[in-house]
């Protein structure tokens, strides 16, 4: 089984409305819906590298690519999705040393992550999570890849919006 799960990791623990950079996790428990995992990517910089850069306040306030200070590589994640086609957001963090104290193993660790955590709240902050929804029919969607040429045939209307594949047939198919 393939451990690596890309994960979006939002500037603000459990706010959802900034941009959220993909950082890469394994996944040791759980599933698409709810899991946790070790964080194996830094997430940099932060408000903090950009000030001992040398970065003034007001340019790092404008910086719209700082990353999130809470978590570090290393830390585990809890992660969820709003739906199994959209990458998981963290929403929650713990630092490894307090995993370890969890459990022996990278399993046991992240199954002691997931007990504590209620399907409520989870669901909850799922639905204030972003996803991939056709614009067309606004169910969720799977994305896939078509040239620029083939694309185009979409039409100007919906050239620039995120289509599920049923509605791209539609609005490509000629009429017989």
């Amino acid at each position: 089984m393939d451990r690596m799960v890309k994960v979006l990791v939002p500037t603000e623990l459990r706010r959802f409305d900034s941009n959220c950079p993909g950082h890469r996790a394994l996944h040791f428990a759980g599933d698409w819906r709810l899991g946790a995992g070790l964080l194996v990517t830094r997430p940099a910089p932060t408000r903090a590298d950009l000030k001992t850069a040398g970065l003034s306040r007001q340019e790092i306030d404008r910086a719209t690519w700082v990353e999130a200070e809470y978590v570090r590589m290393g830390d585990w994640v809890i992660y969820a999705a709003p739906n199994e086609f959209t990458n998981p957001c963290v929403i929650d963090v713990r630092s490894g040393s307090e995993a370890q104290k969890l459990g022996r193993t990278f399993e046991a660790r992240a199954r002691a992550l997931l007990a504590p955590v209620r399907s409520e709240w989870a669901n909850q902050l799922r639905c204030e999570m972003p996803f991939n929804a056709c614009a067309r029919c606004q169910k969720a969607c799977d994305l896939f890849r078509v040239s620029d040429e083939e694309w185009a045939r979409v039409g100007p209307q919906w050239r620039k919006k995120v289509l599920c594949r049923d509605c791209y047939d539609a609005l490509t198919s000629t009429p017989s």
